[in-house]
């Protein structure tokens, strides 16, 4: 249940309570009832979750390693997300909260994990200073490893691009653009 309130937020998660003890208080319901309020309150299907954490066995674990990089001037951490859970087990597909600290200040960002090896690339606000990875444990896991070596490098990630996509365009400017990679 905590893992599906990281999932949805804290007042979808209690109004799915609400909307389920309404529909169901002093009768019997299955998770499957439960799953279809869940999915009715939230407004989108949740079998992606309910599969995983109700009828495949196990649970994950997880290995993080990240490398801080300066590109074009800014500030960015990449990292490497690995699931090391026996490969029997399915591999999960769960948002995971990552804590940073730059220029002395913490920032929550969320990114999508549904691959047993997976790169993120994150912009900061300054030069990397900390990290903290699932710190509020939205995760149900095995472990979580948080290792002090150089993440692998990841595929090459646009950046910064001028003009921006979707800007409104003379001839003129299509005469020169700007790509800046990672790397």
């Amino acid at each position: 249940l905590h893992m599906l309130r990281g999932v949805v937020g804290s007042e979808t998660f209690f109004d799915i309570l609400h909307e389920y003890r309404t529909r169901h208080a002093f009768g019997v319901a299955t998770t499957a009832d439960f799953q279809a309020v869940a999915e009715d309150v939230y407004g989108e299907p949740l079998d992606w979750f309910f599969d995983q954490w109700i009828y495949e066995p196990g649970f994950p674990s997880y290995r993080f390693r990240r490398r801080a990089l300066t590109v074009d001037g800014k500030s960015y951490v990449e990292i490497f997300a690995e699931q090391t859970q026996n490969p029997n087990l399915v591999t999960v597909r769960m948002p995971i909260e990552i804590d940073v600290r730059a220029s002395n200040q913490w920032t929550t960002r969320r990114v999508w994990n549904d691959a047993v090896t997976q790169h993120f690339l994150l912009p900061l606000s300054g030069p990397l200073q900390d990290i903290q990875y699932d710190p509020r444990t939205w995760l149900l896991r095995d472990t979580l490893t948080a290792s002090g070596s150089t993440a692998p490098v990841g595929p090459p990630r646009i950046v910064d691009a001028a003009p921006l996509p979707g800007a409104s365009l003379r001839s003129a400017d299509l005469q020169q653009f700007r790509l800046v990679f990672q790397h």
